[in-house]
């Protein structure tokens, strides 16, 4: 056999060879290389080391090694003529080239479920290379080459419920819609306004009558009435009674609404009394109260007293005048006034009042008449009939013009001042006639008379008659 010839025994095969060098024994031997078939082992346990240089997959710990495939050298046999035997020329081997990597089968990418595009940040990540320990990755127990994997629970966010898309509504009946409601509250204010003008608004007022007052039946002085609907409002005030003190509903109606107010009859004026001149003798002891009260007025019940009687009795045991005797007023509803009444004390028994009176004269500024009366107290003495020197001087003035009579009387006091003229007062509402009584001294008739005043009965009588053109009579109701 040719020396060259080393079947049987072992070849370097990992040493390379020229392409195309002569081989020994002559003969140039093409030697095609067949394609490595030692691909490395991907290990699909990340925990499994690889060596990534070499692209090998490195023996994990408690396996058996499995040992690279080598290429099968190929091996043409060529007679030689020389050599009858057939001698196996080897080949020698190309540089062990390594293949282009091949692609991996292109997989379906998965499309991420909506709302979860983000759950697998926090997945653990494979980047670090085959064999690379991943972290957030546990695998389970390692044993005989056996991995036992690990369930993994999060699997990222659930995605919520989608809602299938609402059909836009038809424009046209949300138009419609739109316009009616604004027809609607156009209307609704226009019937607010238009029933807000035909309501009346009534505000009842707090309603005080006088005792005995005529009762109003304006509706204007129950109540302030506004609105379209006042002119319907009507008043039902049947029920007060104004002569008597108390409290009385009325009732306003105004359609179909109804209003009850109150109507306080009261008594707040103070009574008022007509009073007189009283003549009494000295040391008299037959007196009372009506000597001096002619009437008393008010609404409600008038009752009257001496304000001080004591004083009453002091003033009968002296003779003179005139005296004022306070006169209290009160009434039911507990209104008093205090008033004063005359006296006169007659040094002896009164026998009449000469009354002497005035021709009527024009009143200034008003249209009626007055007179001028003076009474002189007359009694019978040792030198016969004579003036006892206690007089009163009236006035009497009768008005043509209730108005004017109306204007001067007022809320008629006791004690009035008119013309200049100021004295206890009595009032004549029929006929309007005003009487003013005063005190006339004795000086005021000296002085008038020019000089001394004639006291006896003829020589007075004939100074008013024939000088002064009065008319005398004699008034015998002397109290």
């Amino acid at each position: 056999m040719n020396e060259n010839n080393n079947l049987g025994q072992p070849q370097n095969l990992g040493e390379p060879s020229v392409l195309g060098t002569s081989q020994p024994g002559g003969e140039n031997v093409n030697v095609t290389p067949a394609p490595s078939i030692n691909q490395p082992v991907m290990n699909q346990n990340p925990q499994v080391g690889t060596n990534p240089a070499q692209g090998i997959s490195q023996p994990m710990q408690g396996t058996t090694p499995v040992p690279p495939v080598m290429p099968t050298p190929q091996v043409n046999t060529v007679p030689n003529t020389a050599n009858p035997e057939p001698v196996m020329q080897q080949s020698t081997p190309t540089p062990n080239v390594e293949p282009a990597p091949q692609s991996a089968p292109t997989e379906p990418v998965a499309t991420p479920i909506p709302g979860t595009e983000n759950a697998n940040s926090n997945m653990p990540s494979n980047s670090g290379g085959i064999g690379a320990d991943p972290s957030g990755i546990t695998l389970g127990n390692v044993g005989s080459g056996y991995v036992e994997p690990t369930k993994i629970e999060d699997i990222g966010a659930v995605p919520p419920k989608q809602e299938k898309p609402k059909r836009p509504m038809n424009k046209v009946l949300f138009i419609i819609i739109i316009i009616v409601l604004i027809a609607a509250v156009a209307f609704g204010v226009y019937y607010y306004l238009n029933m807000s003008n035909n309501k009346a608004n009534v505000n009842l007022k707090e309603v005080i009558i006088t005792l005995g007052e005529t009762v109003s039946d304006n509706i204007n002085d129950y109540a302030t009435i506004t609105g379209g609907g006042a002119s319907s409002c009507t008043l039902n005030n049947n029920n007060v009674n104004a002569n008597a003190l108390g409290d009385y509903n009325f009732t306003i109606t105004c359609g179909d609404d109804s209003y009850s107010g109150t109507v306080h009859v009261v008594d707040e004026t103070k009574p008022t009394a007509e009073l007189k001149v009283a003549y009494k003798v000295v040391n008299t002891t037959s007196y009372s109260i009506d000597d001096f009260v002619e009437s008393c007025t008010d609404a409600s019940n008038c009752s009257y007293s001496f304000a001080d009687e004591t004083a009453v009795q002091n003033y009968l045991t002296t003779a003179g005048g005139p005296y004022d005797i306070g006169i209290i007023l009160t009434d039911e509803a507990s209104n008093e006034k205090t008033v004063n009444a005359i006296l006169y004390v007659a040094p002896y028994d009164i026998t009449a009042i000469r009354e002497c009176t005035s021709p009527e004269t024009s009143i200034e500024g008003y249209e009626g008449t007055m007179t001028v009366s003076d009474n002189l107290l007359i009694g019978r003495s040792d030198n016969g009939l004579n003036y006892m020197g206690l007089s009163r001087r009236v006035y009497t003035y009768t008005f043509t013009n209730e108005q004017d009579y109306l204007n001067i009387i007022g809320d008629k006091p006791e004690v009035i001042t008119f013309n200049n003229v100021a004295g206890l007062a009595s009032y004549d509402d029929t006929n309007h006639i005003l009487t003013i009584s005063a005190d006339l001294p004795q000086a005021t008739l000296d002085l008038e008379a020019g000089g001394t005043f004639d006291v006896s009965y003829d020589g007075f009588s004939d100074y008013y008659e024939d000088n002064l053109g009065y008319t005398c009579i004699n008034n015998m109701n002397v109290n």
